[in-house]
């Protein structure tokens, strides 16, 4: 993921510790040599010229001797120095990307071709993702799952089949597609997640058609919190699923509603289907506005953010 960092100022080249370690080693074997000249010298004629000398280069060695060891005296001195104002400027970064919005990109119904599409755009600007998936892999490659996970984007539970009729008919059906895709991506892929999507979203109207009431709010959102999941809803609706929807349509939805919402964090909902070439195109110039806009990004988690469009019901 790409992070804006606030500006450094130049730090000089220093000497390292490899340095300070070489002029250590100098300083001791200088040090070695004078006392091995100084034992063997008081034997010898102390008006020898050539003693006398030998007692002159050890004089000066050892005035170099104490030039070196005051230089790496400094050189450790500067190196606590630059140790302290790294992770002085370590902190400052921190607590300045804290204090930026977040945007959870959130992308739905996949996998597909599109989605290695996505993928890439996503590799290549650094920003990661939150992938609610079905069980109809129509990608082409059998480890998709697998590679959304390693290239660091989160994966969280949409329905096995996205066959509103079905997963809606009533509260077994619903749990039986459920478990198919958990099963599905545990036992394939090893993947175990505790955020989900309901197709459609929390206020999808659609479920009524399908099970004669509001099976969302009054049944299925409390067993699937009771299981341990949290579910997710999206303040920034792209409008990539709507008929007729073009690259341009999405990139200024998405901009009015960044804009409406500045500096909030985000939930935004995109799609990555086979039909959702729109927003392939689309994706690159949104990511774009959202840094811009001084946004940083995250995956979704439990917990991490409160955007629902509904609640359980009593």
């Amino acid at each position: 993921m790409q992070l804006l960092t606030p500006d450094r100022p130049p730090v000089r080249k220093q000497r390292g510790p490899a340095t300070i370690l070489i002029l250590t080693a100098l300083t001791l074997a200088l040090t070695t040599a004078v006392s091995f000249v100084w034992a063997h010298a008081s034997a010898a004629d102390a008006a020898s010229p050539e003693l006398l000398a030998l007692r002159q280069a050890v004089t000066d060695a050892e005035g170099r001797q104490t030039e070196l060891q005051a230089e790496i005296d400094r050189l450790v001195e500067e190196l606590e120095r630059l140790r302290a104002d790294y992770q002085r400027l370590e902190r400052e970064k921190e607590a300045w990307e804290n204090g930026r919005p977040v945007a959870y990109i959130t992308i739905d119904d996949g996998p597909s071709l599109n989605t290695l599409k996505v993928l890439e755009i996503l590799r290549n600007s650094g920003v990661p993702a939150t992938f609610f998936v079905t069980g109809n892999n129509l990608s082409g490659h059998q480890d998709i799952y697998g590679q959304i996970v390693a290239d660091g984007h989160a994966i969280g539970i949409h329905s096995y089949t996205h066959h509103y009729k079905t997963v809606y008919a009533c509260v077994d059906s619903f749990f039986a597609d459920f478990r198919r895709l958990e099963d599905f991506l545990y036992r394939e892929f090893g993947i175990r997640t505790n955020i989900m999507r309901f197709p459609g979203g929390s206020s999808s109207t659609v479920c009524q058609a399908a099970s004669g009431y509001d099976i969302i709010v009054e049944d299925l959102i409390r067993e699937v919190v009771s299981q341990g999941y949290d579910y997710f809803d999206w303040n920034v609706d792209s409008g990539d699923a709507l008929p007729g929807a073009t690259a341009g349509s999405i990139i200024s939805t998405t901009k009015e509603q960044i804009a409406r919402l500045h500096g909030r964090d985000l939930v935004l909902l995109f799609h990555d289907g086979p039909a959702s070439g729109a927003t392939v195109e689309a994706l690159p110039s949104v990511i774009h506005e959202l840094k811009a806009s001084g946004y940083r990004f995250e995956v979704l988690s439990k917990g991490v953010i409160d955007v629902k469009h509904r609640t359980a019901q009593g």
